[in-house]
């Protein structure tokens, strides 16, 4: 339990703790997910006008 500033009992409704215990799963959830994709992806040197293996050709 939580206490205030004069040492008494502070009470949150629960409706509202309720709300933001599921908003703090959800983004969560999110965090987790963003971070699992960041470990998916990978660089296609090809989209850069590279193939792979190959240095492209210095422009002029």
């Amino acid at each position: 339990m939580a206490t205030g500033a004069d040492g008494g009992a502070v009470q949150f409704p629960l409706a509202l703790v309720r709300q933001h215990a599921s908003t703090v799963e959800r983004v969560s959830d999110e965090v987790q997910t963003a971070r699992a994709a960041v470990r998916e992806v990978t660089m296609d040197i090809g989209a850069y006008g590279q193939r792979q293996g190959r240095r492209a050709a210095p422009r002029a």
